[in-house]
């Protein structure tokens, strides 16, 4: 939800209001679920491009990776991240095909990464994960968090091509040995998604009712003098971000057409 904040009646502009993410939200209960939420790129490590020798014992940060459930007075558990990253990173074509269907939801990497793509968010293929497991016998899945860097645009506000494919060594693999048919699940995945909720026009809609919801306020004009950094041509951004969509779902089209 679009907000207008204030700090102690200070007025902030406008801001997005979003339910976090935790082990609450999830319903995460007892010593057995964990939670992991990936904030640093650390050398490639939470692109499974390496492995500690050991996970830390006492330690509720490692690697990139922060541990948020169990809470950490409770109890330090890296075991079952550490049981996955080994298999990405170190375990053979034979056994990695065999053993990843039970590490990870197969259904789920399959959305996250065709959502990946899809929006080009380019922090989120490492870090800005949370890694969930609701208990020793049910996988990982995953949620993206923090998408300020998306659709068009870097973190930092600069244009962004619509031809780059976004991915990790996890992904990587999944798509070089094709454990479970996995290429063709993405594939068909792909197809029904944009003939319902990923058509064009059904994505223009979402981001014409945020685009309207700002332009009938004054919140724009109140942005520009809070900060400084007068907004010139709204519907300029409009229909950049409308143009990169389209360029982008044609694109993706071919990808998948051809992976």
């Amino acid at each position: 939800k679009f907000v207008e904040l204030y700090v102690n009646n200070d007025h902030q502009g406008l801001y997005c209001l979003n339910e976090q993410m935790n082990a609450e939200q999830l319903d995460l209960a007892g010593l057995e679920a964990v939670l992991y939420k990936a904030t640093a790129w650390s050398e490639g490590a939470t692109k499974f491009e390496s492995l500690s020798s050991a996970a830390p014992q006492f330690i509720d940060e490692w690697d990139g990776w922060e541990q948020k459930y169990p809470k950490p007075r409770d109890l330090i558990n890296w075991q079952p991240l550490y049981d996955l990253r080994d298999l990405i990173v170190n375990k053979g074509a034979v056994e990695f095909s065999r053993d990843i269907g039970a590490q990870i939801d197969l259904a789920i990497f399959i959305d996250y990464y065709i959502f990946l793509n899809l929006v080009s968010a380019a922090d989120n293929s490492g870090k800005n994960i949370i890694w969930v497991r609701s208990n020793a016998q049910t996988p990982f899945f995953i949620s993206p968090w923090d998408l300020d860097g998306s659709w068009g645009r870097f973190w930092d506000g600069s244009n962004m091509n619509s031809t780059t494919i976004l991915s990790n060594k996890l992904f990587d693999r999944l798509l070089t040995l094709n454990p479970n048919n996995f290429k063709a699940a993405l594939k068909n995945r792909w197809l029904v998604l944009r003939a319902g909720v990923l058509m064009f026009s059904n994505i223009e809609r979402v981001f014409e009712s945020s685009f309207n919801e700002m332009i009938k306020s004054d919140i724009l004009t109140i942005e520009s003098l809070k900060w400084g950094r007068p907004i010139l041509n709204i519907q300029q951004e409009q229909d950049y971000i409308s143009n990169w969509t389209v360029d982008r779902l044609n694109f993706l089209d071919t990808y998948f057409a051809n992976i």
